[in-house]
């Protein structure tokens, strides 16, 4: 007894200086910021704790009881019913709405006695392994938070549309919320991750300047630990090998997905430089060097490098961590990753269909459907691109599960159809209020006329296919004759379901990756983007979530191949090679955050308040910004300079969510559906501030209720003759600081 209480003890101190230790780190690191980064982790916290047992209902069976993913549940779950409420106009988006949804959650889901004695012995059981999981998740988090600190400005890029959408959900009480770009009008964009941002700063009371930089560090954090918990889920399913291979496995999936890049890095800024260098010592010519390169280039290849007039996009999570624009795409990434978890859950869960789902005719387990269901409803609300690629992930699994079940192809068939029509059903019930508002305008489909070269495929995809293709071989040589290679030939259904069960899934998902690849080969989604990147986005949107998937699979595949018989008498020379080809990847993360944050040190970090750029810019918007936020309440309409995609246009309405009549023009071009869409509103601000017509201005800010018109450097630049003394005649300048006066404008 004094020895279990002596190890106990022990146990706790360790636990306790791991913790000081933790913490004194990001102190270090962060300084102040440090307790918004605690308040943020803690709401992260209690949202996981709110829903645990839902997340053991549905991923109990994992080796670590689905506990990463139950923040995510959490998230999902909570701030879709506030949404929901929101949408329907029942309950306004607030703080006590939000925290009295979390305790009605909660409340709900602890409701059965069975469920708090698993949560007990969960606790009791595993209590190293939650103690583990929060802390590196924390450690994640206050690392990247780190970085950003060192270049936290909401500005460049597309910073401007993520953070104004999120400020335009915090001022309105219901949704759909209004575009802050396009006065009068709600944002036909899908909105959901700005939302979450929105919810998260309303549940923590974290600033929205600073919770934005806390949000791109959390969907780090969230990448690598659900990755490492997925992955390792699946190696252990399919050969069943020691934990600490399994684990290896996860944590190489982790990493790769989080931190790596494709194999540009290594070509251009290591294998070509070393090839000049060689060719310069023996011809006597320059020698290119390395320090030229450019992170952008590794998502900028096809089509710029050799420049032709079919460029594409071909982005990966590392780099959007960096340059840390919050777009759907990556606010999407935990749910993803979390449906995938489901779908695997569902397809390793074995046993007869339950009666409901005879009754139905399908044999996934009920209490998968629901939750395959509203993933993909907030994959739709999120990024809508990813309910058509994972509704065919799910498809694939499904159908993938039937045949490992041993039932007949049409059985399959039939099992697959029933349980895609009713997820869809559900689906689209979820997403009605979002529907209802939200008009897709590029629906249709063209045959593409260009194609990517092998040779450029290789190195975006080269690494996982190489380990796809080398885990089919080593499964061929695993069989005992080549009679048995050609009847498994012969026989592909019967040979896949005497398959291990994380093999099998590992061969449905490696498929729909592949088809990622190979689609926008194939075909694309028509848009207004110009003939040379009649393809960009489609290859973009479509590649990221290849690139996720491979990104989940590759440990288990480098696993499998590594482990092999095959290399038995080859050890020492093949797995260092593999290994190496692992490692290649890697070389992106010093390239990209030294490229886009500069050296990083001791002095590097600024703070996570993302707005402070505006005061240091010497002109009057950062008094100006905090006067409206302070003074205003509700969405009324606050006049300022329109512009171009990606410039400063727009800065007052991006910072304080208030709508203006007209902001980034081609984005609303493309929300909109058409260039010309927009034409009229950027002639009406011109006209306000230029034109001397005083009743033809009063007529304009009529029109569009515009309240408050903002004259600061940004407007004198964009309108050479701003016309402020007319602006003056019309109202009364209630704000002035270093040039920029607000205006608000006589009843």
């Amino acid at each position: 007894m004094r020895d279990r209480w002596r190890t106990r003890s022990i146990r706790g101190a360790g636990w306790l200086v791991a913790g000081v230790a933790l913490l004194g780190s990001g102190w270090a690191l962060l300084g102040n910021d440090l307790v918004n980064a605690l308040l943020w982790w803690l709401s992260l916290f209690l949202l996981g704790v709110a829903v645990l047992p839902v997340t053991q209902a549905i991923l109990g069976d994992f080796h670590d009881r689905g506990y990463p993913f139950s923040k995510v549940l959490g998230v999902g779950l909570v701030a879709y019913l506030t949404w929901l409420t929101s949408s329907m106009r029942l309950v306004p988006f607030s703080r006590w709405a939000v925290v009295g949804t979390v305790v009605l959650v909660a409340a709900a889901a602890y409701s059965a006695r069975g469920r708090r004695l698993d949560l007990a012995r969960l606790v009791t059981e595993q209590r190293r392994m939650l103690v583990g999981q929060e802390c590196l998740f924390f450690a994640l988090l206050v690392g990247w938070a780190s970085v950003r600190g060192a270049l936290p400005d909401i500005h460049g890029t597309e910073k401007f549309m993520d953070h104004g959408f999120a400020a335009a959900i915090s001022r309105s009480p219901f949704m759909p919320p209004p575009d802050m770009w396009f006065a009068g009008e709600s944002i036909n964009y899908y909105y959901f991750g700005h939302y979450v941002l929105a919810f998260m700063s309303r549940l923590s009371g974290v600033r929205l300047a600073v919770a934005y930089n806390l949000m791109i560090a959390t969907i780090l954090a969230f990448c690598f630990t659900l990755t490492l918990s997925l992955a390792a889920q699946i190696a252990r399913s399919g050969a069943r090998p020691s934990p600490r291979r399994w684990l290896l496995a996860g944590l190489v999936s982790a990493s790769l997905l989080t931190f790596g890049g494709n194999l540009h890095t290594f070509v251009f800024a290591g294998a070509t430089p070393a090839v000049e260098i060689l060719r310069a010592e023996t011809t006597g010519s320059p020698v290119a060097s390395a320090e030229g390169y450019s992170y952008v280039e590794a998502t900028r290849y096809v089509g710029y490098r050799p420049p032709t007039a079919d460029k594409t996009i071909h982005e990966f999570p590392f780099y959007s961590f960096v340059v840390a624009d919050l777009h759907a795409h990556v606010s999407n990434i935990p749910f993803v990753l979390t449906l995938l978890a489901i779908l695997t859950g569902a397809f390793l869960a074995r046993g007869a269909p339950s009666r409901v789902g005879s009754f139905l005719g399908i044999s996934l387990p009920l209490r998968f459907l629901v939750p395959v269901a509203g993933s993909l409803a907030i994959c739709r609300i999120t990024n809508a691109w990813d309910l058509p690629i994972y509704l065919g992930v799910t498809l694939a699994v499904v159908f993938a599960r039937s045949l490992a079940e041993n039932r007949s192809l049409p059985q399959g068939v039939t099992d697959t159809t029933l349980t895609t029509a009713l997820v869809l059903v559900i689906c689209w019930a979820l997403t009605l209020p979002f529907n209802a508002h939200f008009e897709n305008h590029y629906s249709e489909l063209g045959w593409v006329h260009t194609h990517t070269p092998l040779g450029q495929l290789a190195v975006l995809w080269g690494v996982p296919l190489l380990f796809l293709v080398l885990y089919g071989a080593v499964g061929l040589a695993a069989l005992p004759s080549k009679e048995s290679a050609w009847n498994a030939a012969r026989h592909p259904l019967a040979t896949f379901a005497r398959l291990p069960r994380g093999d099998q899934l590992t061969l449905a998902l490696a498929a729909c990756a592949g088809g990622l690849v190979m689609a926008p080969e194939v075909v694309y989604v028509q848009d207004i983007y110009a003939p040379e990147f009649y393809r960009a986005n489609t290859y973009f949107k479509v590649g990221y979530q290849a690139f996720i998937l491979f990104g989940v699979l590759i440990g288990v595949l480098a696993d499998r191949v590594l482990t092999a018989e095959r290399w038995r008498g080859h050890r020492g020379m093949v797995r260092p090679l593999l290994v190496l080809v692992l490692v290649l990847p890697l070389l992106y993360p010093p390239f990209a955050v030294s490229g886009f944050y500069g050296r990083l040190g001791p002095g590097s970090f600024k703070g996570l308040d993302g707005l402070a750029f505006l005061d240091r810019e010497g002109r009057g918007d950062g008094p100006a910004v905090r006067w409206l936020n302070e003074t205003l309440s509700g969405s009324p309409v606050v006049l300022e300079a329109n512009g171009d995609s990606f410039t400063e246009a727009g800065r007052v309405s991006m910072a304080t969510g208030l709508p203006t009549i007209l902001g980034w023009y081609a984005h609303e071009a493309l929300w909109r559906g058409s260039m010309e869409v927009p034409e009229d509103r950027a002639r009406a601000v011109e006209a306000v501030y230029e034109s001397g017509d005083v009743a033809g201005t009063l007529a304009i800010l009529g029109e569009y209720g515009v309240r408050f018109i903002v004259v600061g450097d940004l407007e004198r630049e964009r309108f050479p003759n701003l016309n402020e003394e007319k602006l003056l005649h019309l109202g009364v300048v209630v704000f002035e600081s270093g040039g920029t006066r607000i205006i608000q404008v006589r009843p």
